[in-house]
């Protein structure tokens, strides 16, 4: 609920509610002159410059319905190993996709590329190096299908708090959001720092920083018998893929 100051004299009072500033204004203590603040404000105003108690009191409605929408959120909010899975499947896809295109161009021109690049060090180069391209490739997925591969499998969902699907924008700014505020850029122990404290948050029932910050929330739905198998199936062929790595790196050698 919004909280409000007004002007007693020389001296600020307050915080006060709106309900407050209503039995002050029709006890008469203040008027439309009295000078009232809020969060938000630039500098104090006279209440009959702000439209009297008829204004106030609808921003203090817009304010309760963003906090239902706060609350609503954190009800649906995803927890965190859903979404940390969500983004391992989503990187996968999008590795595969980058990892190909580039293999084919660059083994043309360079014989010697194709067996290097699939050592694990390599990879893990590939990812950091890359991760910019990947996400706008993640972008281009969700612009397209409204929603990216490990999202959909998880019953994973990118919205505002009102429920509406982001554009193409706003999605990649919450994507290279995740990359600064999530990953650290991928910068030793800043890193760390900021997958702890993204993961307290969730933790906790929060949404991320960066979704809170900008009105976005990543929403959850159970799971059907047929996407967990999927998932089990997927797991699996991961988990062999990297088993296979070091393999494939010896034979090629």
């Amino acid at each position: 609920m919004t909280k409000w100051w007004y002007a007693e004299g020389d001296q600020p009072k307050g915080p006060v509610n709106t309900d407050k500033i209503r039995q002050l204004f029709q006890a008469e203590e203040i008027g439309a002159e009295t000078k009232v603040w809020r969060d938000g404000l630039e500098s104090w105003q006279p209440l009959g410059e702000l439209g009297g108690l008829k204004a106030l009191e609808a921003e203090d409605n817009s304010s309760d319905l963003q906090e239902e929408a706060f609350e609503k959120a954190r009800a649906l909010a995803a927890t965190t190993w859903p979404r940390f899975f969500a983004r391992i499947l989503d990187l996968f896809f999008e590795a595969l996709i980058q990892g190909t295109t580039a293999g084919i161009m660059l083994g043309v021109l360079m014989n010697c590329f194709y067996p290097f690049s699939i050592t694990l060090a390599m990879a893990i180069g590939w990812l950091v190096v890359f991760y910019p391209i990947l996400m706008i490739i993640d972008g281009l997925i969700f612009a397209i299908f409204g929603n990216t591969p490990g999202k959909a499998l998880l019953g994973l969902k990118v919205t505002t708090l009102e429920g509406e699907s982001l554009s193409r924008s706003r999605y990649m700014r919450r994507n290279f959001a995740v990359l600064v505020k999530g990953l650290g850029l991928f910068v030793p122990f800043v890193n760390l720092a900021t997958l702890c404290f993204q993961f307290q948050r969730l933790s906790r029932g929060k949404q991320a920083s960066y979704d809170e910050l900008n009105g976005w929330m990543v929403s959850s739905r159970p799971l059907g018998k047929v996407r967990i198998a999927i998932l089990m199936l997927l797991a699996l062929g991961v988990l062999v893929g990297l088993a296979m790595i070091p393999y494939r790196s010896l034979l090629d050698l």
